[in-house]
């Protein structure tokens, strides 16, 4: 019998950056008001598969265009419209997952955290776009969360820190250049272990859903200029304003 993964929520949010299994305190809070798909990858041929009641693992091959392509058009094929996505960048899990600085986890490194993120990015965009005229905007958030003031912090492989770089950097360009695009309200989560609010995911995720919750219920869509600050979590009004 074929798994219905149309589930009766309003609101979808597709979490990318985290697996499966470092994605349960997320998933599990953000479950609590909204339906959650967490991109990750799968073993065997199933391209989704159900985790909970209100929340599904679908299929993500970071080094792949096509894979971020069919993620998105499956996402909306089961639930019609991404409210909102989150990419996630956590330095210090992404530190474990690659400690060493060798030829193959450079290559591994560029690929899954660096084009991955890319090309994810650009189909999500282009999604909105396509479904401006019937959908309200999608709110994209990319969250970076470090420690910095770890001791083991300047320890870290070279080439995790350069995909840091290169995260943060690709989230600020693409909140100055799609910000005014009716399609999407673009935030940028700046998550330090050292701020009690980004401490866990679990309080992390808490925040950030009642963060969106404001952001949706705005007469109008974000500016360029609260796009473009990174808000901490613990934060109350998108860029600092009030409406």
């Amino acid at each position: 019998m074929q798994t219905d993964y149309t589930l009766g929520m309003s609101r979808t949010i597709l979490l990318a950056g985290k697996g499966m299994s470092l994605a349960k305190d997320f998933a599990e809070t953000a479950a609590k008001s909204r339906n959650v798909i967490v991109a990750s990858t799968l073993e065997g041929p199933e391209n989704k598969k159900k985790i909970a009641e209100t929340i599904s693992c679908y299929a993500w091959n970071k080094i792949s265009p096509v894979s971020a392509h069919a993620l998105v058009l499956q996402c909306e094929t089961d639930f019609d419209h991404l409210d909102e996505v989150v990419l996630y960048y956590d330095e210090t899990a992404n530190a474990i997952a690659y400690p060493s600085y060798t030829e193959q986890s450079c290559s591994q490194i560029l690929n899954d955290l660096v084009a991955g993120y890319q090309y994810l990015t650009f189909e999500l965009l282009s999604r909105f776009e396509v479904k401006k005229q019937t959908k309200k905007p999608s709110t994209l958030v990319f969250i970076c969360k470090s420690d910095s003031k770890n001791a083991a912090y300047a320890q870290i492989n070279p080439c995790v820190r350069a995909a840091t770089s290169a995260f943060t950097a690709f989230a600020q360009s693409v909140a100055a250049q799609y910000s005014e695009r009716q399609s999407v309200n673009i935030v940028l989560v700046h998550a330090d272990i050292a701020n009690e609010m980004a401490h866990t995911d679990t309080a992390l995720t808490s925040w950030l859903c009642n963060y969106m919750d404001i952001i949706a219920g705005l007469k109008t869509k974000l500016s360029t200029r609260q796009s473009c600050v990174w808000v901490k979590p613990g934060a109350r009004n998108p860029g600092g304003w009030f409406h």
